[in-house]
């Protein structure tokens, strides 16, 4: 977590630095230069962690979760004020992005990181797993005309809303019109262990069928070899 923001120190001499979760995968053949055509003249390109599909971002319940789950993890990193600041401004996923070399980005990234670190330690708690991305947040709002932000299928959360399939092709879809292309998923759903994130699950695909099926790259892979056959 805290060498990410270094990464031009050890792997020099690129122009651009993409970044991928390794529980990620790109669904699309164009989705890796999309995200690096989207950073030039930028100083990052992310993805908001916020869109219509998402359920924890609506409904009756949306708040309370909020407040519950995730405002205990940011009180952790950061003073009251800006803890409860962070829950309205809209979150970023660290999981994927791109960052031009000679970007301010990179230094005040491990800037903050830093200061999360000592507020912290100071507190005496545990951090969260989301510490190093809370900083990169705070940097990308202070900078939010230099950055250019992605739609969610560039990073879709399996746990936030479950694609639909596509009973022709298998492609995986966003399950609100008008069913855009998931480009990149990010297999956020059932824990962090590898069987977890194979955790079949229940879905539907596009003319309403219900199918069981894992998200990872080779079960997907094989429903699209069904589909079309």
């Amino acid at each position: 977590m805290t060498a990410r923001p270094h990464l031009p120190h050890y792997f020099p001499n690129y122009d651009i630095y993409v970044w991928l979760d390794s529980d990620t995968w790109v669904a699309t053949p164009t989705a890796i230069n999309t995200l690096v055509s989207a950073v030039n003249g930028k100083r990052i390109a992310v993805i908001p962690s916020v869109d219509r599909c998402y359920s924890r971002y609506y409904g009756l319940d949306a708040l309370k979760n909020i407040l519950e789950k995730v405002l205990p993890m940011y009180r952790n990193h950061l003073p009251e004020g800006l803890a409860h600041t962070m829950l309205v401004i809209g979150e970023m996923c660290s999981g994927v992005f791109a960052i031009p070399v000679n970007s301010p980005i990179w230094n005040e990234w491990a800037e903050e990181i830093g200061k999360i670190l000592t507020y912290s330690a100071g507190l005496s708690v545990p951090l969260s797993h989301i510490f190093e991305q809370t900083a990169l947040n705070l940097v990308v709002h202070r900078q939010h005309t230099h950055a250019a932000f992605l739609p969610a299928r560039f990073d879709w959360i399996l746990g936030a809303a479950l694609p639909l399939i596509d009973d022709n092709s298998g492609d995986l879809l966003e399950p609100q019109p008008p069913h855009e292309k998931i480009e990149i998923l990010h297999l956020i759903h059932s824990g962090h262990g590898v069987e977890g994130k194979r955790k079949s699950l229940e879905v539907f695909t596009r003319s309403g069928r219900r199918i069981n099926t894992s998200f990872d790259w080779d079960s997907i892979r094989a429903l699209r070899d069904q589909q079309k056959t």
